[in-house]
């Protein structure tokens, strides 16, 4: 029955009332679906097979307790309601000292202590922001801020057909979410109205001091450096600024700007909208007002927030480049793309190291993994293989052309591309033989871990759960493995030490375990005291 709103209660009173002394309604489909299926031996076994194997679907068998749960329900319904919840008792207890559920308290206590504020307290609310650039990362963030904080956002940048397509973009990403019901109508308008475009900079004169701009420009130094000091010329001095870089020297962007302690660096990961880690960059000069700021908004844009030591690549890119490179070595070795990201996939990544590359778009990851072997040395340089003119030819630079290492149908991964090999100038992958997954696991993760252990050892972030929540909100680490250093740990440095000489005697000496490492093995762990 539906009643108006008006007078609910007295409605239902009286609906109620008329029911007493009623026989219940048939429920003839009910009552046969439950003799057939809950009350037939024959029915429950199929149920339950079901039941099992959907679960194993979604958790890739990978998360004990669901399966339990089946088989507790299934307990309880041939035995009787004791047996089932004897059953339930038994499985909670030997389910929460498993480790699996070690492992997803660690990533509990983890994210929730990255959503904690500083303990100096939020600073004054924004009224306002800017962003500078409007392509892949500006018109997301731009559009990122005016539907989460609702203040008005100036959008600018140089090329009016550029703001155009940024704009053509919000709005069609409005009126998806209208049509799936996550916006109304007038929500959807009310944003579109907070977006301000804007050619000259000379606009930003009018955001005034509670206000906060961020630069999302290309990644060239100049650009930078330029934007930001023609943006100063018209900011209020006490303006705290950002700038958007996945592995430029923000210290390097802040000089010459006047008041550089107020600059510091966001890298926010690709796609913006969907990934919620952000690295806070503190360059030697960035101030402590100008980083709580950053941080603050972070968390009111729904994301978290992890503060960084300015250094090449940040924690990040290090940790993923080290694995990227290493699957280009494979595959310059005759292992297959499903060889190489299937590893990885199957230990429980979201995705493996090469579908990363066309994620993030192979120019920009081939320009990282560059800029990082000249500053960190030949562990991070690609095989010796004109890798740029073979792989990113004009329609064929990753996720976002639709046609990278893999192929895509409508912004889903298909297939690998088959002539890959060929543009390459390498035969066709060997087929996998005994171990070959194994080998290509461990030369992929064995690596992280040692560079893990570096960026610790420089004190790039101050522990290693900043590196565990890096990996696991920002790089698809399994969260029933708890976090790489958590499952190093678990598994025993000894173990991890032992295979990586193994790597460095049979496949080659950039494998040898680092001082570093080393070290973290000798005081007992990542986590040891």
């Amino acid at each position: 029955e539906v009643f108006p709103a008006a007078d609910f209660l007295r409605h239902v009173r009286r609906f109620a009332t008329a029911q007493l002394g009623r026989s219940r309604r048939p429920g003839h489909e009910g009552d046969l679906k439950e003799l057939l299926l809950e009350r037939n031996p024959l029915g429950r076994k199929i149920l339950f097979d079901q039941a099992r194997k959907r679960t194993l679907e979604r958790t890739g068998g990978r998360y004990p307790a669901p399966l339990r749960a089946v088989e507790v329900v299934r307990l309880g319904l041939e035995e009787g309601p004791e047996a089932g919840f004897t059953a339930e008792v038994r499985a909670f207890g030997e389910l929460a000292a498993g480790r699996e559920a070690r492992a997803l308290l660690h990533v509990h206590t983890l994210t929730q202590a990255a959503k904690r504020p500083s303990a100096a307290g939020p600073p004054p609310p924004l009224e306002r922001a800017a962003v500078l650039g409007a392509g892949t990362m500006g018109a997301p963030l731009a559009l990122l801020l005016a539907e989460r904080l609702a203040i008005p956002v100036r959008l600018l940048d140089r090329d009016a057909a550029t703001l155009g397509r940024a704009f053509d973009a919000a709005a069609e990403r409005l009126s998806n979410k209208v049509k799936r019901r996550r916006r109304t109508e007038p929500e959807a308008q009310r944003t579109l109205t907070l977006l301000q475009p804007g050619l000259d900079p000379a606009t930003l004169a009018g955001l005034g001091r509670r206000s906060l701009l961020l630069e999302a420009l290309p990644e060239d130094l100049e650009i930078k450096r330029e934007a930001l000091a023609e943006a100063c010329r018209h900011l209020p001095p006490e303006v705290p600024l950002a700038t958007l870089t996945s592995s430029l020297s923000v210290a390097a962007v802040a000089e010459g700007l006047p008041e550089p302690r107020r600059l510091v660096g966001l890298h926010f990961l690709n796609p913006l909208p969907r990934l919620s880690l952000v690295e806070v960059v503190a360059a030697p000069q960035s101030s402590p007002e100008a980083l709580a700021a950053a941080a603050a908004l972070v968390r009111s844009l729904g994301k978290t927030p992890l503060a960084v030591k300015d250094s090449p690549g940040f924690l990040l890119n290090r940790l993923i480049t080290v694995a990227a490179v290493e699957a280009l070595r494979l595959l310059r070795e005759g292992a297959s793309v499903e060889q190489i990201d299937g590893a990885m996939t199957t230990w429980g990544w979201a995705e493996g190291p090469l579908a990363v590359c066309d994620r993030v778009g192979l120019p920009q990851a081939l320009d990282i993994a560059a800029s990082l072997a000249g500053s960190l040395g030949p562990r991070l340089r690609l095989p010796p293989l004109p890798w740029r003119e073979a792989l990113v030819e004009p329609g064929r630079t990753g996720l976002a052309a639709g046609h990278g290492l893999y192929l895509y149908q409508d912004g889903r991964r298909r297939a690998p591309d088959p002539k890959l090999y060929r543009r390459l100038g390498l035969d066709e992958p060997r087929p996998a033989g005994a171990g070959r997954s194994d080998e290509c696991l461990h030369r992929l993760l064995v690596p992280m871990i040692d560079e893990a252990a570096r960026c610790l050892e420089e004190e790039l972030v101050p522990s290693p759960a900043q590196v565990d929540l890096a990996v696991l909100l920002g790089a698809g680490f399994p969260a029933f493995r708890g976090g790489l250093c958590r499952w190093a740990d678990e598994t025993g440095l000894e173990e991890i030490l032992r295979v990586a000489e193994g790597l460095s005697s049979q496949v080659s000496e950039r494998f040898e375990p680092s001082e570093a490492l080393h070290r973290v093995a000798a005081r007992g762990g990542f986590y040891g005291p």
